[in-house]
């Protein structure tokens, strides 16, 4: 037993690397065969899968009334330290954009998106472009029927997809159908934002199967989700600018009726000397003077509400604004060529390596 233990183990180290060099150039031209084969696959590969063409934008988002704060916050981030952003739990920090992004009611958003096709005369949304236009390269067919086949038994089995029902209750529930998952799915490999909290800036990747839609879907994604920073930042504020402008309205109306009441008594009483009279006079003066007061405090208080809208609005000053691609950014044609070339050249060394192995295991039986 003994002694076929080290015939094994002297055989094994036989297998040294000259022998495998020598191995393999005995066997070169079924290592060429094999190489070819996967060189093929990886051209296939590289020119059957569909185009993809990705816009990368950035900004720096800031308050009009943070500069100062900015500027601190930027030596700090020198010195080595984080002041910390979001301190003002008014508005959303921008390290929480990609969540804002993934969001539900943001994504339903995106669904709706106008973007123009090369093969479509007319715009669609971009759930109508996945649900009726896009057709998905071969190797998307091969995955889904390989890989993804006990996905779709399962599915067989499952329920029918229940119906959206719409409510006209302000605090609705969302609900999204079966098709909208698998958008949002593909929708989350699309786009993204990063934020780079040492530098200060914003980058959004959109990607996408032509050059102009992609620029398109960038330029949507870019203003909505400006739109929805604003509207959680400000949302205190234009309500107080829309309670103070209400106010403002009826006292401007209020003190337009007491103006008339004032003018057309002194224009109908041009020499008083009745001491009633004089009495109505004052007391119309004394209700005009008040309500003209209150409408120009008023007047005040809605320029400066006006302003603290203004002032609130975060500002998203573009480093490198959205540019249509002029070529894809994916497949990499060469490089999936020259992976597949090695992966062949490695599958062969694996195979000689295997079977001189086999052939040592076999004698030592």
């Amino acid at each position: 037993m003994k002694e076929t233990d080290s015939k094994y183990k002297s055989s094994v180290k036989d297998l040294d690397f000259l022998t495998i060099i020598k191995l393999l150039w005995v066997n070169r031209r079924k290592g060429y065969k094999i190489v070819f084969v996967f060189f093929i696959i990886g051209v296939l590969i590289a020119f059957l899968s569909k185009k993809e063409y990705k816009v990368v934008s950035s900004y720096i988002p800031q308050m009009s009334g943070d500069s100062q704060m900015s500027s601190l916050g930027s030596i700090a981030s020198m010195a080595g330290f984080n002041l910390g952003e979001g301190v003002n739990r008014s508005e959303i920090p921008p390290i929480l954009y990609p969540n804002v992004i993934n969001s539900t009611p943001f994504k339903l958003d995106v669904l709706k998106a106008e973007l123009k096709f090369n093969e479509l005369s007319e715009t669609v949304t971009y759930e109508e472009y996945y649900d009726s236009y896009y057709t998905p390269g071969i190797f998307w067919y091969l995955k889904k029927y390989t890989l993804g086949l006990p996905k779709i038994i399962i599915s067989l089995f499952k329920s029918e997809e229940p119906k959206v029902s719409k409510s006209t209750n302000q605090n609705k529930l969302l609900s999204v159908t079966g098709k909208q998952l698998g958008l949002f799915s593909k929708m989350q490999d699309q786009i993204s934002v990063s934020y780079n909290s040492k530098e200060g800036f914003l980058e959004l990747t959109v990607v996408m199967p032509e050059a102009l839609a992609a620029a398109q879907l960038a330029k949507y994604v870019e203003g909505l989700l400006q739109d929805k920073v604003i509207e959680f930042k400000i949302q205190n504020a234009r309500e107080q600018l829309s309670y103070t402008k209400k106010q403002y309205l009826e006292k401007k109306k209020e003190f337009e009726e007491k103006r008339e009441l004032l003018t057309s008594f002194k224009d109908s009483n041009q020499n008083i000397s009745r001491s009633t009279a004089l009495n109505r006079l004052k007391d119309l003066e004394a209700e005009y003077n008040l309500a003209l007061s209150v409408y120009t405090e008023l007047a005040k208080q809605l320029e400066q509400a006006k302003l603290r809208v203004k002032q609130d609005t975060p500002i998203f000053s573009t480093i490198q604004p959205v540019v249509v691609p002029v070529g894809e950014s994916a497949p990499k044609k060469l490089l999936i060529i020259i992976l597949f070339i090695f992966l062949g050249a490695f599958s062969y060394f694996i195979y000689v390596w295997g079977r001189a192995y086999l052939q040592i295991v076999r004698d030592n039986l």
